[in-house]
C-alpha cells in the first residue's frame, strides 16, 4: 500500500468541511477534551499567528460502499485531527 501525502491550505479545508466532504466527527473519533471554546480559539491564533496547526490524518472512504453508505456524500474522514478540524 502507498502511502500519499497532500498538503492543502486551511481555507481548502474549512471549504471541504463546510460542503461535507470532510467528517470531522466519524464513529470512533474522540470527542473535545475540554469545554468551552479555549482549545479551539488556541488553534486559530495559532493558525492566524503563522503556526502549522500540523499533519492531519484523512481516511477516503471513496470507493468503499459500506462506509459510504454510512457515510452519505463524505469522501474523507478524519483520524487523526478531528479537533483541529473543528475548530477550524
Amino acid at each position: 500500500m502507498k502511502t500519499t501525502y497532500d498538503v492543502i491550505s486551511a481555507q481548502d479545508l474549512i471549504l471541504q468541511t463546510i460542503s461535507g466532504k470532510i467528517n470531522p466527527d466519524p464513529l470512533g473519533q474522540r470527542p473535545p477534551v475540554s469545554l468551552g471554546h479555549g482549545k479551539s480559539v488556541a488553534i486559530v491564533k495559532c493558525l492566524l499567528d503563522g503556526y502549522s496547526i500540523g499533519m492531519i490524518t484523512f481516511r477516503d472512504i471513496s470507493g468503499n460502499k459500506e462506509m459510504e453508505e454510512r457515510y452519505p456524500r463524505v469522501k474523507y474522514l478524519v483520524i487523526d485531527g478531528g479537533h483541529r478540524v473543528r475548530a477550524l
